[in-house]
């Protein structure tokens, strides 16, 4: 009686291990939303930016900020305590840092809402660049934004 109900409670908890979510992976294992005609109830209302604001001998500061700039409150929620995300690649693509590596993040749904003029910043510090070219992008990581909020910004190292 033990060994069968122990292979039904394993093959129960298979079964809810194998559910698919809406979302796929994207070539760089960001989240792509899966149906491309979804109308999200948060489109549009953000705005975001990714800008350099110092260099310090080889250190540079740039910061990532979405803001509300409409009437209505906007509600993000996050999966995680991870909030945004940022990868740096070097002129042939390569990831250079990935800003998740080596990171834990505590697992808790975290809803904030963005009142109008209301902003969530993030500052990204890269240190220790070798020269040449690279590419830094970062990207909000609340629930059902996709790449609406994703910011690339290009520079250089000498």
């Amino acid at each position: 009686m033990k060994k069968s109900l122990s292979f039904i409670l394993c093959i129960l908890l298979l079964a809810a291990c194998g559910q698919e979510t809406n979302t796929k992976k994207g070539s760089e294992d960001t989240p792509v939303n899966s149906d491309k005609n979804l109308k999200r109830e948060n489109d549009g209302l953000l705005t975001s930016k990714l800008t350099q604001k110092n260099k310090e001998n080889n250190d540079y500061l740039f910061v990532y900020t979405v803001e509300n700039d409409k009437d209505q409150p906007v509600k993000l929620t996050f999966n995680t305590g991870q909030t945004f995300y940022y990868i740096l690649k070097d002129q042939s693509g390569k990831i250079i840092i990935q800003y998740s590596k080596d990171k834990s993040f505590i697992q808790v749904i975290i809803e904030k809402e963005l009142i109008k003029g209301a902003k969530l910043s993030h500052d990204i510090i890269l240190k220790d660049l070798e020269p040449g070219k690279y590419t830094l992008e970062a990207w909000l990581t609340a629930k059902g934004m996709g790449n609406d909020y994703r910011k690339k910004v290009d520079f250089e190292v000498k």
